[in-house]
């Protein structure tokens, strides 16, 4: 087996471990070390010296030995080399010489090669997977580090009593567990102890913190107390063991302290004993060598040699060109750039690594600098930040490198007042005059890094801290700014999730959303000040109070002069909060469109390129389409920022996935506008539609609900597991009374326990059990970030993992082996219906009767905050169903990939008038309007899980009282595909079963036959 992995993941911890619990049981084993391989044999020459043999032999003879242990033992015997990557002995390829080896070991069957190999990233999932299934030479396993950052931090926390840690979107670091090591310790051994919560810093600033600990500790540790600016004489000692090493992996320890003794260390062997203890320095005890413990600290310090000495630019140069070399050597100057990128800002005089970079250098080298930007640690006034700021300028306007570095400005936009955060997004857009400079500097960008796997992953991350990062006024502010500007990005799954989101701020900010929608409501891009009214019309519309209506009137007259559809939709919903029985029309404001001759329609390109972007659909009569899609033609040309292309026309590219995104901005926003000016000059009215008004322009045009939470899952989930407590089991016994076993009484069914102890009542659940291979075969990577909730931005398509290949070909995932499924759903029915209605859900569940359609044109919120918005209509029969399934959100057709909200079992309208409740706005939580209790609720939206909706048993008085009850119905399918159902019924507060007669009735379990 092959371990691969970053730096500080705990590879040799965890070999270093596993190979101690082996010695202790006798198991046979032996162990070597990358960095006590020399350059002047081979590698298999030493490889048995180096593991201690007594005499000198050769690699077959070490693996024959191991064979002999083994059958004596009668257990396999087991040959580590940890890291391979140090052996000065492999000059080529790592996994080359890790394979050679194991050619040499497959004559003895009963010896195991494990090796540890430093990756800076893992290899591609394609080789991965040739590797693992087609040659079968050896395992792979990719070493990510710690599953959970913060739950690790947590642990520092108790041992240390250190504030919490503020997780940044790029936890990648974070999985280093000496990273967190080293971040604990010294923020535990600092004289100035944290306060509030804990930032991540950039790794070059993480060493140099490390660094000052040390040189206070050694100066405690001399007896002179504690220090606050102690003498940096553990920076200086190190920095002399690095220039003696240079760049082999260790030194004789005689040297070592020569050199330690011509530099004024009077006691040399004692610092580096000490330097051992706390973690810098490693001894070999064998032959007496000294190497650095962590080899990227090792970096660090020779980077700073490097820096510190004369034309530091010469060796920066040679670096830049090695980038573009030989693999091995792209790898080794790829992280010592990385190392000089950290450690430059850090010295006396600091200067950015950019300054030293020439003028013609790889791109690779401007990625290095960014990444080094991510979680630096703004310095006031200082002159290193406006050399950092103009740097990320010039990157924007390169168009490879500009994703990288709106990636660095979002890491950086977690961590409050950052200069290269916020401030900079705001400050660079603002300049960005024109939509084709903004199409080109930020848009295109953006999409770019949807397109990326660490792109969308940094996004999704980002997304996930917005929604949490924090309840400040000025948080806010900052957090909902920069929503809006990627509002901006003609991408659906990104879009609404802003939008969302923003909105869920500004429930319990209505100032700031003023703020906001004065400076974008009006923005000259129209995706920008669509998503502002919207955000704003959602978290005004939640909101049980309204803020002052002057200012926002005020803004409500500014921008309805602007002619487009989705705008005018929200700007009159914000309008009738303060004045519901308004009618009053928008002004059509003419729209500005190039000259241009009369269009053929099937000899317009451009045209027909206009119909495949914007939906062929009309709501108004019209004799022709040609010219609605010569407006559109003619007003996208004046929009847009790029040239749109043909790709039938020769000569011509095809648009990659980004290109293709961004075409459809023009024409999108021209069909807005184009449906804001026909509804305009057919009604002369407010265009938003009545509640009979199927088929209105703004009906089909209605995409993203700002009224749902930013939680709203974009998928279904019925799996039960492990956190799920509101679940039943389908397998759970005697559930409907199969095979013979008893019937297990509803009520136990059907109440659930919260893990604080309240008891709630099942009133809506669909469940699967949890799959074994979940558990068996399951990514344990995949199963981390699953608990991470993050938001899913965009639907992989024709991507098979390593994993599904495995699985598929498990006898665990045959197609014949089916789950069973549990569905439990509840109707308020008048006292005595019981009988009619249990016989109408016998005949078919699914009447009309049973099953409220939703409201086609209406968002959740407008459901049950505004009843005009709602058909009135009753119907008669005497019962009624208490869930009604809101459809989600309808995905742009050509844009199948986004990620939109699902559609998912919600409280009726009838059923929370009738039980007197209201709805908090926030998820799915429904309160007593008199005494403020929480009586429904959906615990799924906050701690993930299947869908349900739970019913407080307090709120059964109310019922009865009104001469209404409650009738449940579960519906169990078992393996074979057979169907059982079971009905219970509410009387005088108890869930008690309802039991099929022969006549066809239904009788109580607690009343006799007859």
């Amino acid at each position: 087996m092959l371990v691969g992995g970053g730096w500080g993941t705990g590879k040799s911890y965890g070999v270093a471990g596993w190979v101690e619990r082996r010695i202790d049981v006798g198991r046979p084993t032996a162990l070597v070390c990358g960095y006590q391989f020399d350059g002047s044999r081979g590698f298999e020459d030493q490889l048995a010296e180096n593991c201690g043999a007594q005499h000198a032999c050769s690699a077959q003879e070490l693996l024959s030995a191991l064979q002999k242990h083994a059958r004596e033992h009668e257990q396999h015997a087991v040959l580590v080399v940890d890291a391979l990557n140090e052996a000065a002995a492999v000059t080529g390829d790592p996994q080359e010489a890790f394979a050679a080896l194991l050619e040499l070991a497959a004559e003895f069957p009963d010896v195991t090669v494990v090796a540890t190999l430093r990756m800076d990233q893992p290899p591609p999932a394609v080789r991965s997977a040739v590797i693992s299934m087609r040659n079968r030479r050896y395992a792979f396993q990719w070493n990510a580090g710690v599953q959970d950052p913060l739950a690790a931090w947590r642990m520092y926390q108790d041992m240390y009593g250190l504030p919490p840690l503020v997780l940044p979107p790029d936890v990648r670091d974070l999985r280093r567990p000496l990273l967190l090591s080293i971040l604990a310790y010294s923020i535990h051994r600092s004289p100035k102890p944290e306060n509030g919560p804990v930032t991540v810093p950039s790794v070059g600033g993480l060493f140099r913190k490390w660094l000052r600990t040390l040189d206070a500790d050694w100066a405690r540790y001399r007896g002179h107390g504690a220090i606050r600016d102690a003498p940096p004489v553990v920076g200086r000692a190190c920095e002399l063991i690095a220039e003696v090493i240079d760049v082999r992996e260790s030194v004789e320890f005689g040297t070592v302290l020569r050199t330690l003794g011509d530099h004024g260390f009077a006691d040399a062997e004692r610092i580096v004993y000490w330097l051992c203890g706390v973690g810098v320095l490693g001894v070999d005890p064998v032959y007496g060598h000294v190497r650095f413990a962590v080899q990227r600290f090792a970096e660090h310090i020779r980077a700073r040699n490097l820096l510190g000495g004369p034309r530091p630019d010469r060796a920066v140069a040679r670096l830049a060109r090695d980038l573009d070399g030989g693999k091995q050597t792209s790898a080794a100057a790829a992280r010592m750039m990385e190392a000089l990128a950290g450690a430059a800002p850090h010295m006396s005089p600091g200067t950015e690594l950019f300054r030293l970079l020439p003028r013609r250098r790889p791109l690779r080298a401007d990625l290095i600098v960014l990444e080094s930007l991510e979680g630096r640690e703004p310095v006031p006034g200082d002159e290193r930040g406006a050399q950092a700021i103009a740097f990320l300028r010039k990157k924007l306007r390169h168009p490879e490198a500009a994703p990288w570095t709106w990636y660095t400005v979002l890491v950086n936009s977690t961590d409050p007042g950052h200069y290269l955060g916020v401030a900079f997004l705001d400050a660079a857009l603002n300049d960005t005059r024109g939509s084709k400079r903004f199409h080109r500097r930020f848009v295109l960008p953006i999409l770019k890094l949807i397109d990326n796997p660490d792109g969308v992953d940094l996004l999704r991350r980002f997304l996930a801290w917005a929604a949490t990062g924090g309840t400040q006024e000025r948080s806010v502010l900052d957090t909902t700014t920069l929503l809006l500007w990627l509002s901006a990005v003609p991408y659906a799954g990104l879009r609404d999730l802003c939008v969302r989101t923003a909105s869920d701020l500004w429930l319990e900010h209505p100032e700031v959303a003023l703020v906001q929608v004065e400076r974008f409501g009006a923005h000259d891009d129209a995706l920008i000040a669509e998503a502002t009214w919207l955000a704003a019309y959602g978290a005004l519309l939640r909101r049980t109070n309204r803020p002052p209506a002057e200012p926002w009137l005020a803004l409500v007259e500014r921008d309805s002069s602007r002619a487009h559809l989705r705008i005018h939709d929200a700007v009159a919903g914000i309008r009738a909060l303060w004045d519901p029985g308004s009618r009053r029309g928008f002004p059509l404001q003419p729209l500005k469109l190039p000259r241009t001759a009369a269009v053929v329609l099937h000899k317009s390109s451009r045209m027909r390129r206009i119909q495949s972007l914007v939906v062929s659909w009309c709501p108004f009569p019209e004799n022709s389409p040609v010219p609605r899609l010569s407006w559109l033609s003619r007003r996208s040309r004046r929009l847009e920022a790029i040239r749109l292309s043909s790709p039938g026309r020769r000569r011509e590219r095809r648009p990659d996935w980004p290109e293709a995104m961004a075409e459809g901005k023009a024409p999108a926003i021209a069909a807005q506008e184009w449906y804001a000016v026909e509804s305009w000059r057919h009604s002369r009215a407010d265009p938003s539609p009545a509640p009979d008004e199927d088929g209105a322009a703004r009906y089909h045009f209605r995409t993203t609900d700002p009224t749902l939470s930013a939680a709203w899952p974009t998928g279904p989930n019925t799996v039960l597991d492990s956190s799920s407590w509101w679940g039943v089991s389908p397998d759970l016994p005697g559930l409907t009374g199969a095979n013979q076993a008893p019937s297990r009484p509803a009520s136990d069914v059907l109440t659930v326990s919260a893990p604080d102890g309240r008891s709630w009542w099942l009133l809506y659940g669909a469940f699967h059990p949890q799959p074994v291979t979940a558990h068996v075969l399951g990514n344990p990577e995949d199963a981390a970030e699953s608990t991470e909730r993050l938001p899913v931005l965009r639907r992989p398509s024709n991507i098979v993992k390593e994993k599904d290949t495995w699985q598929s070909a498990s006898p665990a995932r045959q197609s014949s082996q089916l789950t069973s499924f549990v569905e439990i759903n509840t109707f308020f029915i008048r006292v005595g219906a019981e009988k009619q209605t249990v016989r109408l859900l016998r005949a078919n569940r699914f009447h009309t009767t049973l099953c409220e359609a939703w409201p086609s044109h209406v968002y959740l919120a407008e459901y049950y905050r505004r009843p005009e918005c709602v058909p009135t209509g009753v119907p008669d029969a005497p019962y009624r169903p208490t869930t009604i399934v809101y459809p989600g959100t309808p995905t742009v057709p050509f844009e199948r990939d986004s990620t939109l909200p699902y559609r998912r079992e919600v409280p009726a309208r009838q059923f929370i008038r009738k039980m007197g409740l209201r709805w908090t706005g926030r998820h799915l939580d429904f309160i007593d309007v008199a005494s403020g209790t929480e009586i429904l609720t959906d615990p799924s939206l906050i701690e993930g899980g299947p869908n349900c909706l739970l019913l407080a048993p307090a709120a059964a008085a109310r019922l009865s009282a009104a001469g209404w009850t409650l009738l449940w119905h579960i519906a169990h399918h078992d393996r074979s595909l057979s169907e059982r159902h079971r009905f219970a019924v509410l009387r005088e507060g108890e869930i008690v079963d309802l039991h099929h007669a022969g006549d066809g009735g239904v009788r109580s379990a607690r009343q006799p036959e007859g």
